[in-house]
């Protein structure tokens, strides 16, 4: 009961975007001996909000009708490409989100905590749990990203059948499937985090173990302190790749601006269902 109380707790302070809360019974604060992880900044500053999501999104996708309805029949395939795609990510993102740290505490050895260890140690798993919201908001974006990808194949083909604005379309589809890389190498980078905050809890235990002086065998905390800092370093590849596909996208979205500008000077034609962000 004590456990699930403080969890409850310090779950509402994170997403609030408040300081989790470490006090002794008395009052007066203490540093806990995770505050050092630069885990704790970065995730409170991306947090935005609890969307757990499941492979039961991309059906949702099938059931969209943005199209005039006698369109549906040829949006079908690309919604159905957009449908596995979707479930795929599910599917991907649930294994790899599932790594577990090679070097964990003994869970016999977290009860020999104290009160206030105890209190840090929830602290530190609060922080898992953020993190895997995270890494469910990302699973939706790439969701809805995908679906745009298909709106804008649609678009294609009827430029394709009409033969008008096929290059500003052909841009606009260009962007759309920037835009989902962008939402894969984010998704990618949110299942890291999920396992770097899991390592970052380890290694909060280890640390408080020896802090109070539980019985661990001589160096404990080094390969602990060995497997944060190489999921650190696998955290920073996987963030400059966002940042890279960053680019590319805002790249592609100013060519596809470009070339809607190009065609509207030439032609007038302003049809908005073609033109919206």
């Amino acid at each position: 009961m004590m456990r699930s109380n403080h969890e409850a707790d310090r779950r509402v302070d994170a997403r609030a975007g408040a300081e989790p809360r470490s006090r002794r019974p008395g009052g007066s604060s203490k540093t806990s001996p995770s505050s050092g992880l630069p885990w704790r900044a970065m995730l409170r500053s991306r947090l935005k909000g609890d969307r757990r999501v499941d492979a039961s999104a991309g059906a949702e996708l099938l059931s969209r009708s943005a199209l005039p309805s006698d369109r549906r029949g040829w949006r079908m395939p690309a919604l159905l490409g957009a449908v596995i795609l979707a479930v795929g990510v599910s599917a991907c993102g649930a294994s790899s989100a599932s790594r577990i740290p090679s070097e964990r505490v003994d869970e016999a050895l977290r009860d020999e905590f104290p009160v206030e260890g105890r209190r840090w140690a929830f602290e530190a798993e609060n922080e898992v749990i953020i993190a895997l919201d995270r890494r469910d908001a990302a699973r939706a974006a790439l969701a809805a990203a995908s679906d745009r990808v298909a709106r804008a194949e649609a678009w294609e083909d009827v430029a394709d059948r009409s033969g008008k604005a096929k290059a500003p379309v052909a841009a606009l589809v260009a962007w759309r499937k920037e835009q989902r890389r962008q939402r894969v190498a984010r998704l990618e980078e949110a299942e890291v985090e999920v396992y770097c905050a899991r390592a970052a809890f380890e290694l909060t235990k280890a640390r408080l173990a020896v802090r109070f002086g539980l019985p661990v065998k001589a160096r404990y905390l080094v390969p602990f302190e060995a497997q944060y800092e190489a999921c650190a370093q696998e955290q920073a590849q996987a963030s400059a790749a966002v940042q890279d596909a960053e680019s590319r996208a805002g790249k592609a979205l100013e060519r596809w601006r470009d070339s809607r500008r190009e065609y509207v000077s030439k032609t007038g034609d302003h049809d908005h269902g073609l033109w919206i962000d």
